[in-house]
């Protein structure tokens, strides 16, 4: 009996020092790691990609991409080149290897082997093409000159009046010459090249936060080379809005 009493004593003692522990640190403040302002506000408009697939054009070709609203569709020249025409925005111009385009809201834009060569819609595209087993879209000659594209798109599921998402240009033409990392991008291109290629188990999830290093990256470029010009992205780098920003974006 002596032994038992001695022992519930000590499971009573034992209880009050958790409970003593459980208080000190409910009232303890920890210091959270600070998110910056861009990631704040990535999460919070809820960036998320999607990956089409790796294309192999050869020969000629065109194909048309139809108008989808709340989507930023992107292209990224892995080898060759290509010829954009968006006639809402009467620009065309040409995109080479090492390039990334992104097309934002959605926009309807045509690509080809050349200005001149015939635009097909994309459902009449896909039906004249091949999709392989290591997720190639495969269009025209393969044995002549092929142009490489990885395609795909980002999507922002929320908050889509976001000063963010308002501000952003209608086409974001990121040049290979223009981007300071293009060494450190192309790793993360052969690494989604690589992915889509051996479609081992995790592929999709890993091509989708991959694609989103890819926006970040443009973008971030693209406020590099527009410090000049005031807009909302500015502020982003400005010192003295900073913490009126962080204190918005929470």
């Amino acid at each position: 009996l002596c032994f038992i009493g001695t022992y519930i004593l000590y499971v009573i003692f034992k209880m009050q020092n958790m409970s003593d522990s459980a208080k000190i640190m409910s009232n303890r403040t920890y210091l959270e790691p600070k998110m910056d302002i861009l990631s704040s506000i990535l999460n919070q408009i809820d960036l998320s990609s999607s990956f089409y697939y790796r294309t192999s054009f050869g020969g000629k070709w065109g194909v048309s991409m139809p108008e989808e609203e709340a989507i930023a569709r992107f292209h990224i020249v892995s080898k060759g080149s290509f010829w954009l025409s968006i006639d809402q925005e009467k620009y065309h111009s040409e995109i080479k290897e090492g390039d990334i385009l992104i097309v934002f809201k959605g926009l309807e834009h045509g690509m080809s082997d050349t200005k001149e060569s015939r635009i097909l819609s994309e459902i009449e595209f896909e039906s004249k093409s091949n999709l392989t087993t290591s997720n190639v879209l495969e269009f025209g000659d393969q044995e002549s000159k092929v142009t490489n594209i990885i395609c795909g798109h980002f999507s922002f599921t929320k908050n889509r009046t976001h000063p963010f998402l308002l501000a952003l240009p209608n086409i974001l033409h990121i040049k290979k010459e223009d981007n300071d990392h293009s060494s450190y991008l192309k790793m993360v291109l052969d690494f989604i090249d690589f992915e889509s290629k051996n479609n081992k188990p995790g592929t999709d999830i890993i091509l989708k936060k991959l694609t989103e290093v890819i926006f970040i990256q443009a973008f971030r470029v693209y406020l590099e080379s527009n410090k000049s010009k005031v807009h909302y992205f500015n502020l982003i780098n400005d010192l003295h809005t900073k913490k009126v920003l962080d204190a918005i974006h929470k």
